[in-house]
């Protein structure tokens, strides 16, 4: 009589001794024939490898995904984490790796293993355009006065003569242009970035499409840990979008304030500054309190700082249209521009060591507040090495971590911690003494999967849909890197350049769909 069972070669009564031997309980390593099926089922894999479900649960950490009913192990619903996953690539087979995705099981994990991926991808690429604009914006900083004096010189009163209005109007069209198009990049890239944009967003934005359309099925909107979103990219994009929006326009200030200027030229770009500086100081403020929220203390400090000097530039844009505020409004309007400089004090001394580089610009905004001079636009090197420090967060090597604001960083050496620091980004306890983490700390095996010395880190390397092409590299082989307190200090990103030709089609979001794909 042929076996019942639908896989006789798997089946007690009709398979061999080898089968039977086979080790399938990982945990008490347990042979198949010792093994109580009714108590603890077996999964079979498309390898042809089989295991008992508790092996292959603690395998996947089926515990930190999902709830899980101490007394009997039964699932009881998916676990919203408040971290970003052990392993950003899913794990396999015990024997030969081979993936699980076809295990309705593990679907979830899987799945958000992909998403993980795609995450990690779209920060690294954020990351390098990012790098990229913040060099431009530096390059129009020292071109800036250059330009201003040719611009001016050929609008002198006295030199224009008889040249007509369309003439004043395609000049200074010509003259606003670089700006304009510099900070349509930065709004686009800060467009690309935003939470909607990301992967968890996107997949958001899917499921609730599907959801909608099948009218019979109840609501259920897909729900993601906050933390996945804040990579801090948005924010950096919005306060280089104002930091290049001050350079032009206190240009602008420069020029329409000089006496000799053609009186037309001098009403257009006055009237360009008063039409935006009322959005600008709001922008500021809103900028300020969503840093404060998500504990990003550089871009609070420096939306903060810019409300000042815009305050300043409100000012003196209504003195030049021939229209300056009563002396009560402006001492109000002083009064609160100190008031926020002096909360840049407060954040800077209570995180000096992170904020060393902002209190010289806090500094220059507060004696033009009190009616000094401005400085110059160009960005001290200080603070250049700042800005790159950032830029390169997500292009380091070595083992990543996460603090328990979620922002990451590296320890060097071993991988293990011996020393305490601090988070770079919000000074949180990072590290830890004796190989034991300190509180708050989470490993991220994610980047270590997307950074670490198993992947390369080749000039010029192409993505492939699996990662880096390359030979693989040491922490200290890396051109730029530091330790400081046993924590690596990320190299320049310039000692990473990476090429995105097989990814990139003209947006951030491109290079990743098709990996979202498999959600929809």
């Amino acid at each position: 009589m042929p076996c019942a069972v639908p896989y006789p070669r798997f089946c007690r009564l009709c398979c061999g001794p080898e089968i039977l031997e086979q080790n399938v309980d990982l945990i008490e390593l347990k042979a198949y024939k010792d093994v109580d099926i009714d108590q603890d089922p077996l999964v079979f894999l498309s390898c042809g490898h089989f295991y008992t479900a508790s092996s292959l649960d603690g395998i996947m950490g089926m515990s930190e995904h999902y709830e899980v009913e101490s007394s009997t192990g039964r699932i009881l619903g998916p676990k919203l984490t408040h971290r970003l996953l052990e392993s950003g690539r899913p794990k396999g087979c015990p024997q030969c790796r081979a993936p699980l995705r076809d295990i309705d099981r593990y679907n979830r994990i899987i799945k958000q293993a992909f998403l993980d991926e795609a995450t990690k991808k779209f920060a690294t690429h954020a990351s390098l355009k990012f790098s990229h604009l913040l060099e431009e914006v530096e390059v129009c900083e020292k071109d800036i006065e250059r330009e201003r004096s040719g611009f001016v010189s050929e609008w002198l009163q006295e030199s224009v003569g008889t040249r007509s209005a369309d003439e004043v109007k395609r000049s200074v069209e010509a003259y606003r242009g670089r700006g304009n198009r510099l900070l349509s990049k930065i709004k686009e890239f800060t467009k690309s970035v935003a939470k909607s944009e990301q992967p968890f967003g996107r997949v958001s934005e899917i499921l609730a499409s599907a959801t909608a359309r099948k009218a019979s099925t109840p609501a259920s909107p897909f729900q993601y840990s906050k933390s996945y979103i804040q990579t801090g990219f948005q924010s950096r994009g919005h306060v280089l979008a104002l930091r290049l929006t001050w350079v032009l326009f206190w240009n602008f200030d420069t020029i329409y304030s000089n006496k000799r200027i053609d009186p037309r030229i001098k009403m257009i770009l006055a009237q360009v500054v008063t039409n935006q500086i009322g959005g600008l100081l709001s922008r500021c403020e809103a900028l300020a309190r969503d840093c404060q929220k998500a504990k990003f203390l550089q871009q609070e400090v420096e939306s903060r700082t810019y409300y000042a000097l815009f305050s300043v530039l409100f000012l003196s844009n209504q003195e030049a249209r021939g229209s300056p505020v009563e002396g009560s409004t402006e001492a109000k309007v002083r009064e609160k521009a100190l008031k926020e400089l002096k909360d840049c004090d407060v954040i800077c001394l209570r995180h000096s060591q992170i904020l060393w580089s902002l209190r010289e610009d806090i500094e220059k905004a507060r004696r033009l507040v009190k009616g000094g001079t401005f400085y110059s636009c160009v960005t001290s090197e200080e603070r250049r090495q700042v800005y790159q420090a950032m830029a390169a967060h997500f292009s380091g090597t070595g083992h990543w971590y996460y603090c328990e604001n979620g922002h990451p960083f590296a320890v060097g050496e071993c991988g293990m911690p011996m020393e305490e620091s601090r988070c770079p980004q919000c000074e949180a306890p990072v590290g830890g003494l004796n190989h034991e983490f300190a509180r708050g700390i989470r490993r991220a095996d994610d980047m270590d999967v997307e950074f670490g010395g198993s992947l390369s880190l080749e000039a010029d390397a192409d993505w492939d849909s699996n990662g880096v092409h390359g030979a693989g590299t040491d922490v200290t082989d890396i051109a730029g890197c530091s330790m400081q307190q046993g924590i690596v200090v990320p190299p320049n990103q310039k000692g990473f350049h990476y090429s995105f030709t097989k990814l990139e089609r003209g947006s951030v979001w491109c290079s990743y769909h098709p990996l979202i794909a498999v959600f929809a």
